[in-house]
């Protein structure tokens, strides 16, 4: 494009491009202090994410052993709970037992006035009588009673005995009753811990993804970024051969500025300027959503002076515009020139592609003796 405008257009665009780019240098200082705050920024989030971590790891160590003295007591409970139930279980044996004992008593006792009442028409107490041949009403009154004493006081013992078992047998299930809600307390406790147990891990687990990854992202973004700003300080080391110092007022300049053609039409998804996701960093030039294989062409004449796939840029040309200028276009489907061509305005360089993304685009920055500067000032739109 430069190369068909007149010789003195010429001289005032290049004179426009130094004036601009000289108008922005003082401020370097000020977007490298803003880089390096950007970076301290990201170095901070990742040191307060390890903190967490730590505090995260603390906390689970801590359930650990809560959950362990937890899973000691439940174990002395369950214990003290089946040695609570063994005495429960032989206080009802020993219930049956004497349950047993005083049916027989009672059965005897019963059977014992049937005797006594069949004894007294037998012979056999005829043993028993007077000098006169008759029976001894007051010893044989004497035996009865004897007999049936000694059954009630047994019959009594017996209920004793089972008047203590049922006491003895209410207060064990009183106690069981208090170790069995102990017991559910503590599973519940333990599943409460070990549901924490569960929720910090998954804590930790994020958040050593997400340190992972904006480690990894930081590493990427400071490498790529890294090896862009000394392929372009290298590449702008080749002698140019275009010079120009004409003074000229800055209405003139405003006016004349934006004097390229966008390499594909589209939509500008990405200005300048913006931020990188899940990073602090910014985006140094423009991404425009444009149909994957549309044609990408140069923004003015120059060399080709890189044509490779880059780290983070894909597909990556880089044209050689001379007087410090270079022009980047990058996710590119293929190319259509080479290092070392020689290239016009409008002259197509490569095709969009998508670079791993959903969608198709092509990013594209503009460079001033290595510095990026923003194209949405320098280009313009076009009916071709």
């Amino acid at each position: 494009m430069l190369n068909q405008l007149p010789k003195t257009i010429i001289v005032v665009i290049l004179s426009i491009a130094c004036l601009c780019t000289s108008a922005s240098a003082a401020s370097h200082h000020t977007k490298l202090k803003s880089l390096l705050n950007q970076i301290t920024k990201v170095k901070t989030d990742i040191n307060q994410k390890a903190k967490q971590q730590v505090s995260v790891e603390q906390q689970l160590k801590n359930l650990k052993t809560k959950i362990k003295t937890l899973e000691n007591d439940y174990r002395v409970t369950q214990k003290k709970l089946k040695h609570q139930k063994s005495v429960l279980t032989k206080l009802t044996n020993d219930q049956t037992k004497q349950q047993l004992k005083l049916k027989e008593a009672r059965q005897a006792f019963s059977a014992q006035i049937k005797s006594a009442y069949q004894l007294e028409r037998t012979n056999y107490f005829k043993t028993i009588l007077d000098q006169g041949g008759r029976l001894n009403p007051n010893l044989l009154l004497a035996y009865h009673r004897y007999v049936f004493a000694a059954r009630l006081e047994q019959m009594k013992d017996i209920k004793k005995t089972l008047v203590s078992i049922e006491q003895n047998k209410q207060q064990i299930k009183k106690q069981t009753k208090i170790l069995e809600n102990l017991e559910t307390k503590q599973q519940q406790q333990k599943n409460e811990l070990i549901k924490m147990q569960e929720e910090r891990n998954k804590l930790l687990g994020s958040l050593k993804n997400k340190i992972a990854s904006q480690n990894n992202k930081l590493k990427q973004l400071l490498s790529a970024k890294s090896n862009l700003e000394k392929l372009i300080s290298r590449l702008a080391a080749v002698p140019v051969q275009h010079k120009a110092a004409v003074k000229i007022s800055y209405r003139l300049m405003a006016q004349l500025c934006r004097v390229f053609v966008w390499p594909t039409k589209g939509t500008i998804t990405t200005h300048f300027g913006s931020s990188i996701e899940q990073s602090s960093w910014t985006w140094s030039g423009v991404i425009i959503s444009a149909p994957e294989n549309q044609a990408v062409r140069a923004i003015s004449s120059g060399r080709v002076v890189y044509a490779n796939w880059f780290t983070g840029y894909g597909l990556l040309l880089i044209i050689d515009h001379g007087s410090g200028y270079m022009s980047l276009y990058g996710y590119n489907n293929s190319f259509r020139k080479k290092v070392n061509d020689r290239v016009e305005a409008g002259e197509i360089v490569s095709v969009v592609g998508k670079n791993g993304y959903e969608e198709s685009g092509l990013y594209f920055a503009i460079r001033y003796n290595g510095k990026p500067v923003n194209p949405e000032q320098w280009c313009r739109t076009s009916s071709r």
